[in-house]
């Protein structure tokens, strides 16, 4: 009884102080508020004419007003998320719902998402906690689902064609079915693990990074030598395999410099998706090539192929729908679920176009094979041994440079940032010498 009377006596304490510096908030903005309006009608008695000062004072009043909104929805979503749980060994980790009572502001920067606000696995539980996330209500279990089901049902693909062709000669079939199970694969053991601790976030992505490489050379490698026109594939030649190998090689190392430098979250999402994309829409040439060139119904599943793919980013950096509705969609519907399932359908669609290219009795791979320098599988075989070992070894170079307790840079744009040590009092200081260094420029 004691200590619940303390931990309720501490709320109340707590509920007071933050009561008061709303209301100490409000009255500051109030009095700001009411000088410039006083000043603004002192402006427009001197100078009934003066159309500039008029302008100059109503942009200073919407900026305090703006602000005052800001700070209010902020204190708004600040006192929701706390009052689920102050600290996170409160949350009891045997209860079936524990996830949800378990807020951003309890877990590594690094390991949170913007505008997701509760539904946190705890860190530095064992391993098999990590695995009870299948069931668990958190964030991340739709996450491992949208990849884990694709990734079998991709390796049933991948059975049924065993037994309707050869697989050895049908390489490329083979080459973009197996690279999209390894994406699948590495992206759910990902957000499975990564939440242990900021050391295994960034290790755990890093390796979800490969998966994403893998995929980007199976997918463009085939775009190249088994959907590509003849006369486009000769313009390069089986040097187009040289070419691929080092975008994906630059791109895996965009994708360190992301997760493992000192860079925001927003630079480093501005890096994954610039390097992927660019070095994706080089794949995309042939088609696009074959798109003006021809029409085929083969056609129709590279379309919608390059429509999820192109769906896909714009999910996972417009934050869409949480980045409106902050808190609502933090087990089910946020954009990095939206974002797996369009890579999911984009892998599926993809692989379909690959085989009916491949066994059409006509279609572009029968023409393609039979080039002089056509590459062997062994060819293939040994660039995707060489980026493989090239993505392995930046790995296991950028551990050294993660730190167990490393500190995490958190996005600006984020409306949780300014939620780690909020003070009104210290937000109303800032805004105030905002406004004054707008209003020196403004005079």
């Amino acid at each position: 009884m004691d200590e619940q009377s303390n931990n309720l006596t501490s709320y109340r304490n707590t509920s007071r102080r933050q009561l008061f510096q709303t209301v100490f908030g409000i009255s500051m903005l109030s009095q700001l508020v009411a000088n410039l309006w006083a000043n603004h009608s002192q402006d427009h008695v001197e100078s009934k004419t003066d159309k500039p000062a008029e302008c100059e004072s109503t942009i200073k009043l919407l900026k305090i007003l703006n602000y005052f909104k800001e700070c209010v929805f902020n204190l708004f979503l600040h006192e929701n998320s706390c009052n689920t749980s102050q600290n996170a060994n409160n949350v009891d980790s045997k209860n079936f719902y524990h996830a949800l009572e378990n807020s951003w502001h309890n877990v590594p920067q690094c390991c949170t998402e913007p505008y997701i606000l509760k539904g946190y696995p705890l860190t530095n539980m064992p391993w098999r906690y990590y695995i009870k996330l299948l069931w668990i209500p958190n964030n991340e279990m739709l996450n491992i689902w949208t990849h884990l089901i694709p990734f079998f049902y991709f390796i049933w693909m991948l059975l049924n064609f065993n037994q309707e062709l050869d697989l050895v000669k049908t390489w490329p079939l083979f080459l973009v079915t197996i690279c999209a199970i390894i994406l699948m694969g590495c992206s759910s053991f990902a957000h499975m693990f990564h939440s242990r601790s900021c050391f295994y976030h960034r290790s755990w992505f890093l390796i979800d990074y490969i998966g994403i490489t893998a995929f980007a050379f199976g997918s463009t490698v085939t775009h190249f030598f088994a959907c590509a026109e003849v006369s486009y594939y000769n313009s390069f030649g089986w040097y187009n395999l040289v070419i691929l190998t080092l975008i994906c090689c630059a791109g895996y190392l965009c994708f360190t410099i992301s997760k493992v430098g000192k860079v925001t979250v927003d630079k480093a999402r501005s890096l994954k998706l610039w390097s992927n994309g660019l070095g994706y829409f080089h794949g995309l040439l042939p088609l696009f090539n074959r798109f003006y060139i021809s029409e085929d119904p083969v056609i129709y599943y590279h379309k919608v192929h390059i429509l999820c793919m192109l769906f896909a980013p714009i999910w996972y950096a417009a934050d869409i729908p949480q980045k409106y509705w902050p808190g609502r969609f933090d087990i089910v519907g946020h954009s990095h679920q939206i974002f797996h399932v369009f890579g999911a359908l984009a892998c599926y669609f993809d692989i379909q176009a690959v085989y009916s290219d491949v066994t059409r009795p006509n279609g572009h791979w029968a023409a393609l094979e039979t080039q002089g320098d056509y590459p062997s599988l062994q060819l293939i075989g040994t660039f995707s041994f060489l980026l493989l070992t090239f993505c392995f070894c930046l790995f296991r170079y950028c551990l050294k440079f993660i730190p167990p307790l490393g500190e995490c840079q958190r996005s600006n744009q984020c409306i949780c940032a300014s939620f780690c040590s909020f003070n009104i009092t210290e937000l109303l200081q800032d805004s105030k010498s905002k406004i004054d260094q707008e209003n020196t420029k403004l005079l």
